[in-house]
Parts: structure tokens; C-alpha cells; sequence
């Protein structure tokens, strides 16, 4: 009985020294640290200036194979699509690529630097068309938010 208890705190020891030995190589440093924006400067922004919002609205299209079925046959076949439509003050402008969209954005981003824009993707819609309206906001430091329904 002794000797079976002998083995087991061996054993016991040994996992130990391995887990300590792990720990101590492992990497536990935080690297993505997330910068949450202080009340001090976003109540001195809003007191200044009304914040202009554009609101993009990503839509899955079949409509848009369709139209771009002649220039591009070749290209279309197991791709999905969508385009991205903008609202501002109750103008709304459909926008199919993302130059143009990066365009838009640019321009609305040089009138007014305290510009946000609202994601607002479709269920339906690619992953990818999100990614790249944020890709396009972080490049020009647009202050982005979702709104997801």
C-alpha cells in the first residue's frame, strides 16, 4: 500500500514540474489591448459639433449577377455579390464597388472629420463586404459602429 501511495506523489510531482515548466515558457502577455474611448473626449466632441452619420446598409444582390453577367462571364460563376447602399439624411446612394464606396467614404470623411459610419450588414450578406468597408475605415481612421438587426 505504502509503495503504490509512493508512486502516485512521483507521479503527482512529475505533472507538476511539467505544468511549472509550461507556465513558465508560455506567452501570457495580452497583446490585443482594446482602447476604449474616454468620456472627457467624446462629451467635448459632441458639445462642439453634430456628428455626421452615415449609415451603410450591405445587401446581398442577385440582381447584381445579372447586370454584370456581360461584362464578366467567366468571373461570376460560384461567387456571390452584394452591394452596399448609403444613407445620409434621407438620401440613400447604392454603391456596387468597393473603390467607389472608398471614394464616397473619403469624400464625406474630408467635409466633415467627425464622421461615423453606421454598418448596418444583411443577415444574407458576404462576410467578406463587411471586412472591407471596415479595412476602408480603418485606412482614413473613420470612427465606425454596428447595427445589427
Amino acid at each position: 500500500m505504502q509503495k503504490r501511495n509512493s508512486m502516485i506523489i512521483r507521479l503527482i510531482d512529475v505533472v507538476m514540474i511539467l505544468l511549472l515548466g509550461f507556465i513558465n515558457i508560455s506567452d501570457i502577455i495580452h497583446k490585443n489591448d482594446i482602447k476604449l474611448p474616454s468620456m472627457n473626449r467624446s462629451s467635448r466632441r459632441s458639445q462642439t459639433k453634430e456628428t455626421l452619420k452615415l449609415r451603410v446598409h450591405i445587401v446581398p444582390s442577385d440582381t447584381v449577377i445579372k447586370e454584370l453577367k456581360d461584362e464578366r462571364s467567366n468571373l461570376l460563376r460560384g461567387q456571390q455579390f452584394c452591394y452596399y447602399l448609403i444613407e445620409q439624411g434621407g438620401e440613400a446612394t447604392r454603391i456596387r464597388f468597393l473603390d467607389k464606396l472608398e471614394e464616397q467614404l473619403y469624400k464625406a470623411y474630408l467635409s466633415d472629420d467627425s464622421l461615423l459610419v453606421i454598418i448596418a450588414p444583411d443577415s444574407n450578406s458576404i462576410i467578406q463586404a463587411t471586412i472591407s468597408l471596415i479595412d476602408i475605415c480603418r485606412k482614413y481612421n473613420i470612427r465606425r459602429m454596428f447595427d445589427y438587426k
